[in-house]
């Protein structure tokens, strides 16, 4: 059902549902060039061939893509480094805080030379945009939040000295299924009293939170925190 704010609390963004028109992100050639850039694992999952790797109980498993899918497809990606005005008032940006993730996960691992090491995630992007005026504040767009929400948040303050509206992604809370966590309840209780002490605006979650880590979330954050479905679009 579509949760169509025309009425929204002051400073909340409005949230409607719209159609989603596109087949997905990837063209057809794109989407076969992953394929080929692939392998089977035992149970018939596409995993990529990738210097990057998850640990299960027995075997690790590779994640990510492989460089040649980069050089295959060079006119269709561009490589990010730390910091990137992609468009007039949208950034990508690396994390840039010394404190380890308050959920880090020990089951991720990055090939360096030979060996594999715990992947600290110094690789991973986040986004930050700019509604409005620059002053008005930005919001925070996240994928896995690998790195740790809060040393997200505190790059962000880093960089701009600026109200933070809102933050939108996920937090690596899911462990299992989305009914399980990976960490303590205490760890995501922590880590919702650091986000209030960080005075960050309304937080829109969903995919790796799960549906406990989000329940947890809203029971400290309340009208704070929503969670948001496919198909839903913020305004701001």
């Amino acid at each position: 059902s579509s949760r169509n704010s025309s009425s929204p609390s002051p400073g909340r963004p409005v949230i409607r549902l719209v159609r989603m028109t596109s087949p997905g992100i990837f063209s057809r050639s794109l989407r076969k060039s992953c394929r080929r850039n692939a392998r089977i694992d035992r149970k018939g999952a596409i995993s990529a061939a990738a210097d990057c790797a998850e640990k299960g109980k027995l075997f690790r498993t590779r994640t990510g893509l492989q460089s040649s899918f980069f050089k295959s497809n060079k006119l269709k990606c561009v490589q990010f480094a730390e910091f990137s005005e992609v468009c007039p008032d949208f950034f990508l940006v690396s994390n840039e805080a010394d404190s380890p993730a308050e959920n880090a996960e020990k089951r991720y691992y990055i090939k360096r030379g030979k060996k594999w090491v715990r992947d600290d995630f110094s690789g991973e992007t986040f986004a930050v945009c700019f509604p409005s005026r620059r002053k008005d504040g930005c919001v925070i767009l996240t994928a896995c939040s690998h790195c740790g929400i809060v040393n997200i948040v505190k790059t962000v303050r880093k960089l701009w000295d600026v109200p933070i509206k809102a933050i939108v992604g996920g937090f690596d809370f899911m462990g299992g299924n989305i009914n399980k966590i990976s960490c303590s309840t205490d760890t995501v209780k922590q880590i919702c009293d650091e986000l209030s002490k960080l005075d960050v605006g309304y937080i829109y979650t969903c995919h790796c939170t799960g549906r406990r880590g989000y329940e947890i979330m809203k029971e400290t954050l309340g009208e704070q925190i929503q969670y948001l479905h496919t198909g839903e679009e913020l305004e701001f």
